[in-house]
């Protein structure tokens, strides 16, 4: 599965990794956070699981421990809206962070399915005081 970059600027970034089989359906990852001094992109992967069942998979990063909440939010979402337009089925999944962007995003990528597995669910202080980074 080769990697076509759809969408890149200082914040986020979204990769397409084509699927083996009809162009119809398609899995939105959103990148769990990786450390508090998260700068810049790692290398994107294609998630295992899409190779397997030939299904299209959109991997989306953020070059900061963001949430994928910054000024570019609204360039994401616009990204997610054109990337996915064109499926049948669109199942948006995360990780933490991850998570908590795969709910955010959900109707921008035309998520029928978000699979969330132990998301962030806030970033209010009130709520998360372990990650003063998102406070100000």
């Amino acid at each position: 599965m080769g990697a076509e970059r759809l969408h890149q600027d200082r914040r986020h970034r979204i990769t397409l990794f084509r699927g083996a089989g009809d162009g119809g359906r398609a899995m939105v990852g959103f990148e769990h956070g990786r450390d508090r001094a998260m700068r810049g992109f790692e290398p994107p992967v294609c998630p295992r699981f899409a190779q397997r069942l030939g299904i299209d998979a959109l991997v989306v990063q953020t070059a900061r421990r963001d949430w994928f909440v910054s000024d570019r939010s609204p360039a994401l979402a616009e990204a997610l809206e054109r990337a996915t337009r064109g499926y049948d089925e669109v199942v948006a999944t995360g990780f933490s962070m991850g998570g908590y962007a795969a709910l955010l995003y959900s109707a921008a990528c035309h998520a029928r399915r978000v699979m969330a597995v132990s998301p962030q669910y806030s970033i209010d202080p009130e709520v998360a005081p372990y990650d003063p980074g998102r406070h100000p």
